[in-house]
């Protein structure tokens, strides 16, 4: 409980240390990823897993959901991001183009874009619904760890192991 600083729930299941948390746009939801490769969506009222998402090959690093919360997305070291459907666990959507695995995920503002961070020293701008790469941040001469759009969309920010941050056109990758 924030207010009193009590805990509420544990939430046991995967085999693995937990990697990656996120709260449903809602908070009645918690998304978890692990290094069990998998992502589980918990109730945070019962502490049940709701769905068990499966498919990853390698540790499940970033967990996020889109803001209406009907599809998940989970990054993943097996070089790839999987677009899920909240309720039934289906796989929606594969985005490959990463040369090594992803650290992390963040959405664009419109929620139509996601940008994904890798150990590849590049970041990759990808559609949702098609699953195509949009667009391919490429430069950096170490990991990017940390990824972030404007608030109007239209610019990225990565940030590196090579000690810089770098903005970028999120429509051309320049």
């Amino acid at each position: 409980d924030a207010e009193t600083g009590k805990l509420k729930i544990i939430l046991e299941g995967h085999t693995e240390p937990v990697t990656g948390l996120a709260f449903s746009p809602d908070s009645k939801h918690v998304l978890t990823g692990s290094l069990d490769k998998t992502a589980r969506l918990w109730d945070v009222e019962t502490g049940k897993v709701k769905t068990h998402f499966k498919g990853h090959t390698d540790l499940v690093a970033s967990v996020l959901f889109t803001p209406d919360g009907k599809r998940v997305l989970t990054g993943s070291q097996d070089k790839t991001a999987r677009v899920w459907d909240t309720e039934t666990g289906q796989e929606l959507n594969i985005l490959k183009g990463h040369t090594d695995g992803l650290w992390t995920m963040t959405f664009s503002p419109d929620s139509r874009r996601v940008l994904t961070a890798s150990y590849d020293k590049t970041a990759r701008l990808w559609d949702i619904e098609s699953g195509k790469e949009i667009a391919l941040f490429k430069g950096h001469r170490g990991v990017v760890w940390s990824v972030a759009f404007s608030p109007d969309g239209k610019r990225v920010l990565t940030g590196s192991q090579d000690k810089t941050a770098r903005l970028w056109d999120a429509e051309t990758g320049q």
